[in-house]
């Protein structure tokens, strides 16, 4: 069985049960991995009351480190032997410690789990894992508590330029690529049905039927079919090219399915996984590189606080966290 990551962070929760650190296994080598499991502490606020009260302040705290420390080695004893295991309880703000120990030890896959927070819009994430989905440079797996043994159903979620629907020859799709891939191997190892979903628009549509750009109600929709044919093929493309590089049992079942959607991912990709019964979105979260940490548009930030289910979050080689590892 293939696995992709070789230096995992697993962010441990208080109450974090064994499905959790297997699946954080699950993803990796079979030889040579590094397990680093970590607990962070919130820094004690600056200018505490001296005297008595801080000292007792400090114990506290102090005592809190020893004990996550303490319920680290307990998770970790359930590491198999053959990957080697860190245990490390570290001070300060939760996304940025996590963060700045990605950059500072090459982490390739971060996981963690995430509740809900019984908010009346259920909103799975919080501003903390909203802040790792934002800024954290490798592959981030956020597993909603309640489901995280194995997936029934699984999602990858991909996105084409506009051009690359008029061209598709010259079209970029290495996160695309990472984004399949990934969801392939899960569902591979889950036995789970895998979703293969692209959303796209019709560029000028919205012009052409304002009458702003003349366009004959006919030719309209064949320009609408094409872009939704051109997707299609890029969607199918995709699928070949995973199977080429993989070459798993995956590909000779009927559990792929691709879903080609028109209309806004916003909408549209919360809408389907809801139909779909998903619990893992495979996804990318931002757009393209250039500005470190910045989101073209809000359509991920959108998508990921309409879901509820797991996410599995990516980011396009050269990303940069506005994140100082220092």
């Amino acid at each position: 069985m293939m696995r992709l990551f070789s230096n995992v962070l697993y962010v441990v929760g208080p109450d974090d049960a064994a499905p959790a650190l297997a699946r954080a296994i699950s993803l990796m080598r079979e030889e040579g991995a590094t397990l680093t499991l970590v607990s962070v502490v919130e820094t004690m606020v600056s200018g505490s009351p001296s005297g008595t009260f801080h000292d007792e302040l400090a114990e506290a705290f102090n005592a809190l480190r020893h004990k996550r420390l303490d319920h680290l080695k307990l998770v970790a004893a359930g590491v198999p032997d053959g990957i080697e295991t860190v245990c490390e309880v570290m001070d300060g703000r939760a996304y940025m410690e996590i963060i700045k120990r990605v950059q500072l030890y090459r982490h390739d896959l971060v996981v963690a789990t995430v509740s809900e927070d019984g908010s009346p819009a259920n909103r799975l994430f919080v501003s903390e894992d909203m802040q790792l989905l934002r800024k954290c440079p490798c592959p981030l797996l956020l597993l909603k508590r309640a489901s995280v043994g194995a997936f029934a159903s699984v999602m990858a979620a991909v996105d084409f330029d506009h051009a690359d629907l008029l061209n598709t020859e010259e079209a970029g799709h290495h996160l695309n690529d990472d984004i399949v891939d990934l969801a392939v191997v899960i569902a591979d190892q889950d036995k789970s049905d895998l979703h293969i979903a692209n959303v796209f628009t019709v560029p000028g549509e919205g012009a052409m039927i304002a009458g702003w750009i003349p366009m004959a109600p006919e030719n309209l929709s064949d320009y609408a079919g094409r872009c939704e044919a051109a997707a299609s093929e890029m969607l199918d493309q995709l699928v070949q090219a995973s199977e080429t590089r993989l070459d798993l049992d995956l590909f000779a079942s009927n559990r792929i399915k691709t879903h080609i959607v028109k209309g806004r991912a916003r909408a549209e990709i919360p809408a389907l996984a809801d139909t779909l019964g998903t619990d893992l979105i495979v996804m990318g979260t931002i757009g393209r590189v250039g500005i470190p940490g910045f989101l073209i548009g809000n359509t991920a930030e959108t998508i990921l606080g309409a879901i509820d289910c797991s996410v599995l979050a990516l980011k396009p080689d050269g990303f940069e966290s506005p994140v100082s590892p220092g």
